[in-house]
């Protein structure tokens, strides 16, 4: 029987078999694009005759009008079929398939398209394309998942195409030709463009033509990755390398020393390379007195800082009159040249002082006389080298510094050795034989310790004496290699722990890229920055030196690539100034460029950057801080959300081509939801930084390891069980510890680390706190034994092969944690159990018991087959027993049967008991100095379950606890509050709500307390069917059989092993073993079950967990990591999700699904294979055939593609300035040396590498921009950074390039270094023609400078891979000829390029002979002004800390105190609030507080100003607590979509493509208004119209274009290169002609306009206040700009406070109070505050609930104001919540509001202000306002006129009190008295018991309990 489904063939009647495929047209699951064949020859029969009724159509040629297909449109049914013919590479290469639609509302007949069209005058939508007679194929746009490609002819013919009928009824489906061709030439360059930062001259001239094109592209590509022929240029090491610069360190010292920080040291003076100055004064003498004092006769001495420098025979000023003696502070950069400048304050003048910086000259009786000098004879001048001076600045002169001498080789006499390698090196005076001195100069000396030469002396050179401080690194999995070795120098040293002896053997590993320095390097970098470079531009100079001039430039475009997926934004990093550490992160993507993906998101993950950045470093479990203070806190969720949504898997699941999957409503299906995140989040616990070393970039006082990777603190990590994201848990799959054979640590596969001479372990705890942990017991191995012998070779890390008999105490031993292997010095290992997994819940339960030091005494269960607790032996049975421990090492945990068996044994009449106390005075061992130690009870114990009304589930222990002195442990007792989530094998489970399932369990705290029955169960009975079945079926994992060794194999089918235990055949023991991902994996044969006892259909599989709860290690927290890091990376979405983000880093922005797939299956596969060259290493995850995939598939090569007007891309705009540099041959001036140095290239044109200002990156991968893009349906990413400001910055900057060179003047490019730009002019002072001032030039000289279509076409060649349009060859060529001479128009060529939409994207631009409207502002109007500023608050603000209760509360549980025990600490004393009175607004109390720093919003308030609106969010429709999940189709809490959702207002797309506030703009100029839309944050979502263009405004960087004088003219030019383009023409390239023209028009209009209108009110000098100073300004200019309403966007934040929120959100809140506060003010003073309203708007709220980072998490609902002078204030509209604890309506765990008030409630307010009343126009700006009818407010609700003003009222001073440690601590007494007492004495007074019994109620939730207790 035939069977498709219906989509496929609409007209067929459907046999039965297809019914359960109907309904998938919009792509559930990936659909074929091969051929349909029929099962047998009957039903092919009946396929052909439905497709011989199917239209046939071919391709026009390539000069005809477009063919109009009939099929499509109004009245076809949901989809169609045609058959279209295949490209014909000959005539016409490429054929694409477009979906149009008229914009220009004149056109109306569609059945004929001239090809001569605009482009302007269609929307264009791509359907599907063949080239090369290739298949037809889907392109990427909304008929990818719909569209099928099927019975496509070998070979030349058609292909059949069903395309889903998604067109309205005024479009067409049209077929449109294209031809474009390349030389080889061109092709090269194309291919570097996309593979480098672009191609050099050179590069082009050397690639061997004589070979076919195509398979030299592999080869290169090949060769790129091999290492051994082109090695990765690690920019940390590049840094270093070039790291030189004498430092006197954070600023400079008092005494002038240069001498060690304890982080670097500088070179000893007297070693090789040793720097020496012949100058007196430096650069970090700058604002210290010279002390000038009368020496002899004329002569002064001069000191400064103590040190006398020198004595110079005249002391004057430049004008030659006499200085005299005196203090006289430097106040210029001294040049460090002999004679350098040197200016000193006198008079308050600054002034030069004759001669400049005098040579180093100090008689012998002033030397001997100062103790602070030291002096060596250094030798003849012969034996130095010199270091040449570099520049620094331009101030009249050139000013230069660093000149040197160094030391050829070293000099040891009798005063070098007396000088202390100790880093103090300061007044060291140098005599040079034979004349002249000089001081030490102090070059910075770095030691080389790389992971495959670590250093080679332990660090010994670099521990000083001063500031000792290690420079080793801690190990981790990044270092254990076998480079790593034990140094027994006496000064080798440890970051971890103090030798104790002389002769200890320490390890020693190396750090990534920590390499020596150049010690001839030229006063490049410094550390923290240094004279010439702003701190923190060092490291992002280093990335532009390698993009410059690597060789691995594939390697380093990757890297490139991937820092702009797994983002750090030093944003977000408190010391944005360093560059080593931020290197060093993004090293990450280059050593792992083509590895594998997985050790990028594990180094990434362990990163100390990433942590601080996302907030879970030091993040701690709710368990750990309910087990420390018994409070209640989430861990942080930060990490957990971003490594998903955008490290790994994205939000919506993927199709293996990249398209999205859909449910039965068409709605996408999310990848993982907010449960997810909090599963997750308690992963993330527990990391923290490594121990601070030395040997990297690091001020004196920081104790901040930011450089190596993290270590897990266990204690803090979450023990508890974890979903993974596909409904099982993490730990699946793992074999049980349980199951581990006897003797592991003597198996096939033990692991040993080496640890050297101190006992202190890596991955097992071991307190700091306790005395004598380091003398601890520990097994010393016998001579004879084997594992002895194994590890006698004292490698680092040590895996046993094949099993080894026990010796001696060996053979007494459960396990083992560390062995002696030497006794001089001792040599430890310690050993590594091999990951393993627990169950939740066991039958073999015993009771462990701990005494702690501080008298607490605690109980919980513990499996007794693992070896988890300490033996305790009793030899009596009295109950208050002390038991004496037994052990055979220190720190041995055994199991139950052997702790017993030794108590029998050791003992006479001993047992274990149930004991009181252990025999803390015993030698024999020292377990009770551990903060946690667990001993054996005799005891038997239960393990229980709690259930929330959710489903989740909590352990509970309940050991038996008789009189003694002891308490269940915190962590598993009944009210922990440890719940995590299971799948309940059906959907009925006890809950409160349904009364514990009739009974069975009972009620407590809000769940039920269950007793449990655990069973295990054989799963097969024979042979599974397949593979999938057998990994479906099975979760718990085995150990290798072949290491158990009772193992028989009884089926081998190649992918399937079945191994039998003995003979028994299949039962709970049989193992099978598969591949599962990527390794073969063993898997037990059983499943363990839970069930409720009493109800045993209410059931669970027993979820596994890594660590063990009582028993927490490094090492399992490790293991967990691995695991989870191993759910994301093995997710089906991984491989086309970074295949997508992956592609459109190398210029493709909408690839195509059968590209994606491609480059999916190579990163599955591990594998790609071009012209018989195989890329990868074969494993899941290769980042190398991934990136082969993308750079050498037929979509990425195929030079045709760039005629298809939507393929391509946008450029980087970093990548522009870069491949222009290297195209034009950058040369860098000698004198300037060889950094180059950029400065705010963020700023300027939005993209700068280590400043991405967010962790979404410099744009959103989805972002569209307006027009034909968006139309489009596709998306251009780097069109978010294409706003006027950025454009004409780009611009003007290399304008400045070309004409002055490599400065700062005139939008340069460079960090300022001319301090007079206005002297810069051909003639002038800075002659342009000289080239003397700048930091370096362009060096491209054309190869026949005097045929000026030669030099375009070369221009062409390296800057546009020769795809410039012939028309603007010919512009450019002409403009060439007629600048006067050729050096002339070599420079107005290269302007005139860049201005082209083919260097600025990648497209064909087929140019007409129109040219674009110009931009034109209409007349003034005289209609009344209004303005809308849209405020966006980023980040998701706290608004719960916005308005808090206050006093006056009644109704509901909401009260200050019931605020403050749900805030926690994020909670603001009521003292320190702004009350407002609130008794006219309904809501739950009559007095509401302002955060502490708004008081500016209270004023506003109170004079009816202002007014809040509470519990508002993104809502699709109404939703409660119940459904709230179910009725919201987009995923909630992620920024980027929570952001597009408030900034568009139209979730179900109803008027795609516009913002709220643009499609407002669209009515109210339809109305007759003249209206605009101005953003001073960059491109705005909220602003897009279709009827106004988006003027931009930069706050801080509005520049005029073209700004020089005497400038080449380009304005008409770049008008001609820029003109109205045919249909067809690449979109791309289309949408930078758009927005270039429409950014010079403004700017031309507007400079003079915005850049001389002031303001009366100093506004604040941050972000905010620059912003809305700006749009101060811009409302001046509305006659300029003939506009009558206004919408603004400003934006300011981050208020993503996950972590710390209230220091931050303090810091926020002010500047936006000072903001508003000035704003108001300067609209009062221009008579517009009545015109205005600002509307604040966050994409969300935060969680109620504090995390443990004492931050909060992203949430919904929050409370947001609108302010203006026509607001009716003095109110609070919509809802605050009656109750904030998670029993309220409105919450959902963990403390999410949810809204009860949309934002269309408001907007639809606003606008009808602005002048939109029809109810229909309404409709147009707010889609879904409908939904929301009864909750709208109207103007009357917003505006008018509003209660008098309230005078100020003091702040109430209530009593305050801490919330309780512990609600049951709490007990209230009759008459109102209150005791926190347990044993009752004294009553309390009333007021301690009102103040305890609101702290009470809240904590407990008790109804009603603080309305009884309610005071003011």
């Amino acid at each position: 029987m035939l069977c498709f489904a219906s989509f496929l063939l609409p007209f067929l009647i459907l046999p039965e078999c297809c019914h359960g495929h109907v309904g998938s047209i919009r792509g559930e699951k990936s659909l074929p694009t091969a051929s349909v064949v029929a099962d047998n020859e009957e039903d092919n029969v009946v396929l052909s005759r439905a497709l011989s009724t199917v239209t046939t159509y071919s391709c026009p040629t390539l000069t005809a009008d477009p063919v109009v297909l009939s099929e499509g449109g109004s009245g076809t049914g949901p989809n169609f079929t045609v058959q279209i013919t295949k490209t014909d590479p000959s005539s016409i290469p490429l054929c694409t398939l477009l979906h149009v639609t008229p914009t220009n509302p004149s056109i109306t007949d569609l059945s004929s398209i001239p090809i001569t069209s605009s482009t302007s005058d269609f929307n264009i939508v791509p359907v599907a394309r063949s080239y090369d007679g290739l298949d037809w194929e889907r392109v990427a746009g909304p008929y990818a998942p719909g569209l099928q490609v099927s019975n496509c002819a070998s070979g030349p013919g058609t292909c059949s195409l069903q395309i889903p009928n998604l067109a309205d009824s005024d479009g067409k489906f049209i077929l449109m030709s294209f031809s474009h061709s390349s030389n080889s030439q061109e092709r090269v360059s194309r291919f570097y463009h996309q593979t480098t930062f672009g191609p050099t001259k050179q590069m082009i001239d050397t690639w061997n033509y004589s070979a076919d094109v195509s398979s030299e592209m592999t080869s290169w590509v090949k060769s790129q990755m091999d290492k051994n022929q082109i090695s990765a240029t690690l920019h940390r090491a590049y840094f270093r390398q070039h790291l030189d610069r004498a430092a006197v360190f954070e600023g400079g010292s008092t005494d002038g020393s240069l001498r060690s920080n304890g982080h670097y040291h500088p070179r000893h003076p007297c070693n090789q390379y040793a720097r020496w100055r012949e100058y007196s004064f430096t650069v970090d003498d700058y604002n210290f007195p010279i002390v000038a004092s009368g020496y002899h006769g004329d002569q002064y001495l001069l000191t400064i800082r103590g040190i006398p420098r020198t004595v110079v025979s005249q002391w004057k000023n430049d004008l030659g009159h006499n200085i005299g003696p005196g203090h006289f502070n430097i106040c210029w950069h001294p040049e460090e040249i002999v004679s350098g400048v040197l200016k000193v304050r006198i008079a308050n003048r600054c002034t030069a002082v004759l001669g400049g910086n005098p040579r180093v000259n100090l008689p012998l009786g002033i030397y001997s006389a100062w103790n602070s000098i030291r002096v060596v004879d250094l030798p003849v001048r012969s034996q130095f080298g010199s270091i040449a001076p570099i520049l620094s600045s331009s101030y009249h002169v050139e000013h230069l510094f660093g000149e040197a001498l160094y030391l050829k080789t070293a000099v040891w006499n009798h005063q070098c050795t007396h000088l202390e390698n100790d880093g103090r090196y300061f007044g060291i005076l140098g005599n040079i034989a034979g004349g002249g001195q000089a001081y030490y100069a102090g070059n910075i000396e770095l030691h080389e310790n790389t992971l495959d030469n670590p250093m080679s002396d332990g660090g010994a050179a670099l521990t000083t004496s001063v500031r000792p401080i290690c420079p080793v690194p801690s190990r981790s999995f990044l270092n254990v290699r076998d480079s790593c070795f034990l140094s027994t120098d006496a000064n080798a040293c440890s970051s971890t722990y103090s030798k104790d002896r002389n002769g200890d053997a320490v390890l020693i590993c190396g750090s990534p890229g920590e390499t020596a320095n150049n010690p001839l390097a030229r006063n490049e970098f410094g550390p923290l920055g240094g004279v010439r470079t702003k701190t923190p531009n060092q490291k992002r100079n280093a990335w532009t030196m390698i993009a410059l001039d690597s060789n691995d430039q594939l390697r380093q475009r990757m890297a490139w690539a991937l820092s702009q997926i797994v983002v750090i934004t030093p944003n977000q990093i408190s010391d944005i100034g360093y560059s080593e550490i931020y290197l060093n992160y993004y090293d990450i993507f280059v050593r792992n460029a083509f590895g594998n993906y997985f050790d990028i998101l594990k180094e990434v993950s362990y990163s100390p950057m990433m942590a601080e950045m996302l907030s879970y470093m030091d993040s701690k479990s709710s368990s750990f801080v309910y087990e420390t203070d018994g409070s209640y806190a989430f861990a942080d969720e930060n990490y957990a959300r971003e490594v998903m949504q955008l490290f790994s898997v994205g939000v919506h699941m993927l199709n293996v081509d990249g398209t999205v999957q859909v449910d039965e409503s068409g709605s996408p299906l999310d990848t993982y939801d907010n449960n997810d995140i909090q599963n997750f989040a308690r992963a993330w616990t527990g990391f923290t930084r490594q121990e601070m070393r030395s040997n990297f970039e690091a001020m004196e006082t920081e104790w901040l390891n930011r450089m190596d990777p993290m270590k897990i603190e266990a204690s803090w990590r979450d023990p508890f069980p974890k979903m993974d994201l596909h409904s099982g848990f993490i730990g699946d799959k793992k074999p049980l510890c349980v199951d581990l054979p006897e003797k592991q640590f003597l198996r096939s596969g033990a692991t040993y680390r080496l640890l050297g001479s101190s006992p202190r372990p890596d991955l097992h705890h071991q307190s700091d706190s306790r005395h004598h942990v380091d003398r601890l017991k520990v097994l010393l191995l016998d001579n004879n034994s084997g594992l002895k012998s194994v590890l006698s070779g004292l490698k680092p890390v040590v895996t046993l092969t094949s099993n080894i008999p026990c010796t001696g105490a060996e053979c007494e031993l459960d396990n083992l944690r560390l062995v002696q292997v030497e006794q001089t010095p001792p040599i430890y290992y310690e050993y590594i159990r091999p990951e393993c997994v627990e169950l939740s819940f066991y039958d073999s339960s015993k009771k462990i018991s701990t005494r702690y030091s501080d008298g607490s005494n605690k109980s919980m269960c513990a499996n007794s087959k693992l070896d988890v607790a300490f033996s305790a032996c009793c030899t009596h049975s009295n109950p208050n027993a002390f038991a004496s421990p037994s052990c055979k090492f220190d720190i041995e945990r055994t199991t139950y049967n052997t702790a017993r068996s030794r108590c029998q044994t050791e003992f006479s009449n001993g047992d274990t008991c149930d004991w009181y106390g252990i025999e803390t005075w015993s030698t024999v061992c020292s377990a009770f100095r551990l903060e946690e130690n667990w001993h054996w009870t005799n005891q038997d114990c239960k393990l229980k379950v709690k259930v929330k009304e959710d489903g989740m589930i909590g352990i509970v222990h309940d050991p038996y606890i008789s009189n003694k002195p002891f308490v269940v442990e915190p962590r598993v007792n009944h009210n922990n509050p440890n719940f995590f989530r299971i799948s309940w094998d059906s959907s009925t489970y006890p809950r409160p709500s349904n009364s514990c399932s009739n009974n069975v369990c009972q009620v407590v705290n809000d769940a039920c307390l269950c007793d449990v029955n655990i069973s295990e169960s054989q799963v097969f009975t024979s042979m599974p069917a397949t593979e999938d079945v057998i990994l479906a079926q099975l979760h718990v994992g085995a150990v290798d059989p072949m290491i158990l060794g009772n193992y028989n194999q009884v089926t081998n089918t190649g992918t399937v092993e079945v191994w039998h235990k003995g003979n028994s055949g299949y039962s709970e023991d049989t193992i099978f073993a598969v591949h599962y991902r990527g390794k073969k994996t063993f898997l037990k044969n059983v499943r363990s079950t839970v069930a409720i006892d009493g109800a045993a259909e209410l059931k669970f599989r027993n979820p596994p967990h890594w660590i063990n709860i009582a028993v927490r290690e490094p090492r399992d927290a490790a293991y967990e990591t691995d695991d989870v890091l191993g759910t994301y990376f093995y997710h089906d979405n991984v491989a086309p999700f970074l295949a997508l983000r992956i592609i459109q880093r190398f210029g493709i922005s909408n690839p195509s699904p059968r590209y994606i797939e491609t480059v999916a299956t190579a990163f599955k596969e591990g594998t790609y294979v071009k012209e018989g060259q195989t890329f990868g290493d074969g494993q899941y995850g290769n980042l190398g055939a991934l990136v082969a995939a993308i750079v050498l598939d037929r979509e990425a090569t195929t030079v045709v593609l760039d005629a298809d007007p939507t393929s391509g891309s946008l450029k980087e705009p970093i990548i522009k300035i870069i491949a222009f540099m290297r195209a034009m041959n950058y040369q860098r001036r000698d004198a300037a040396g060889t950094e180059i140095r950029l400065d705010s290239l963020q700023a300027k044109i939005g993209q700068e590498p280590h400043s991405s200002p967010g962790v979404f990156s410099f744009f959103l991968p989805e972002y569209a921009a307006p027009g034909h893009i968006k139309a489009a349906s596709l998306v251009s990413p780097e069109a978010q950074l294409l706003s006027g400001p950025k454009i004409i910055s780009l611009l003007n900057g290399i304008i400045s390039l070309v004409d002055l060179g490599l400065t700062e003047c005139y939008g340069g490019f460079a960090q300022r270094n001319v301090w007079h730009c206005d002297r810069f002019s051909p003639g002038n002072y800075y002659d342009t023609n000289n080239g003397k001032y700048s930091m370096g030039k362009l060096g491209f000289t054309p190869s026949d400078p005097h045929d000026a279509a030669s030099v375009v076409d070369e221009l062409s060649l390296l800057l546009t891979a020769g795809r410039l349009n012939g028309a603007s060859r010919a512009i450019i060529a002409d403009a060439y000829n007629t600048a006067g001479n050729n050096a002339d128009g070599l420079r107005l060529a290269q302007k005139l390029i860049v201005s082209t939409p083919e260097y600025q994207s990648t497209n064909i631009f087929d140019t007409k002979s129109d040219s674009r409207p110009e931009v034109e502002f209409p007349s003034p109007s005289n209609k009344r002004y209004k303005a809308v500023v849209f405020l966006k608050i980023n980040g998701g603000m706290d608004s719960f800390n916005l308005i808090i209760p206050y006093s006056g509360c009644s109704g509901g549980k909401t009260s200050y105190h019931h605020y403050q025990s749900v805030r926690g600490s994020l909670a603001y004393p009521q003292g320190d609030l702004h009350p407002i009175d609130a008794s006219g607004s309904n809501q739950v109390c009559s007095t509401f507080g302002i955060h502490p720093h708004l008081p500016h919003l209270q004023d506003l308030y109170n004079n009816g100003d202002l007014l809040f609106v509470s519990n508002m969010g993104f809502l699709q429709e109404k939703v409660n607590e119940n459904d709230w999940d179910e009725k919201t189709k987009i995923p909630l809490f992620a920024h980027n979509l929570l952001n597009e959702q408030v900034e568009k207002m139209d979730i179900n797309k109803l008027q795609p493509g516009r913002g709220v506030g643009g499609r407002m703009v669209d009515i109210l100029i339809k109305n007759g208004y003249s209206a605009g839309t101005v953003s001073v944050y960059g491109i705005a979502e909220a602003l897009v119209s279709n009827l106004a263009s988006l003027f931009v405004a930069d706050p801080a960087n509005f520049q005029l274009f073209n700004p020089m004088t005497w400038a080449q003219p380009l304005w008409n030019k770049i008008k001609n290169l820029n003109k109205i383009t045919s249909i067809g023409s690449g979109l791309f390239g289309e949408t930078w002609s758009n927005i270039l023209l429409q950014s010079l028009g403004e700017n031309d209009l507007l400079y003079d306009a915005v850049s001389t209108s002031t303001v009366d009110t100093t506004f604040p000098e941050d972000d905010l206040g620059k912003q809305l100073e700006t749009i101060a300004k811009l409302i001046k200019t509305r006659d300029v700009r003939g506009v009558d309403r206004d919408v603004f966007y400003a934006s300011f934040g981050s208020f993503d406070t996950h972590g710390d929120t209230k220091s931050m959100f303090n810091i926020l809140t002010e500047r936006m109070n000072n903001g508003l506060e000035a704003f108001s003010k300067e609209m009062k003073l221009q008579n517009r505050w009545e015109d205005i309203t600002i509307v604040g708007v966050s994409e969300f709220g935060r969680t109620l609930s504090m995390n443990s980072a004492h931050g909060s998490d992203h949430a919904w609902g929050g409370n947001y104001f609108i302010t203006g002078g026509e607001i009716r204030g003095k109110r609070i509209i919509g809802k605050y919540p009656s109750i904030l604890s998670e029993d309220g309506p409105d919450i959902i765990s963990p403390g999410i509001v949810i809204p009860t008030l949309s934002w269309d409630a408001v907007w639809n307010g606003v606008a009808q202000w602005l002048g939109i009343n029809d109810s229909n126009d309404l409709d147009e700006v707010l889609p879904n306002r409908n939904t929301f009818s009864d909750d709208l407010f109207s103007e009357g609700d917003l505006y008018g006129a509003a209660p008098p003003p309230t005078p100020s009222f003091p702040t109430a001073s209530p009593p305050t009190a801490s919330p309780p440690t512990s609600a049951a601590n709490y007990i209230l007494l009759p008459r109102g008295q209150a005791s926190e007492c347990q044993n009752i004495s004294e009553p309390v007074s009333q007021e301690e018991c009102l103040n305890a019994a609101n702290l009470v109620g809240g904590q407990l939730d008790l109804p009603n309990w603080l309305n009884v207790f309610e005071w003011e």
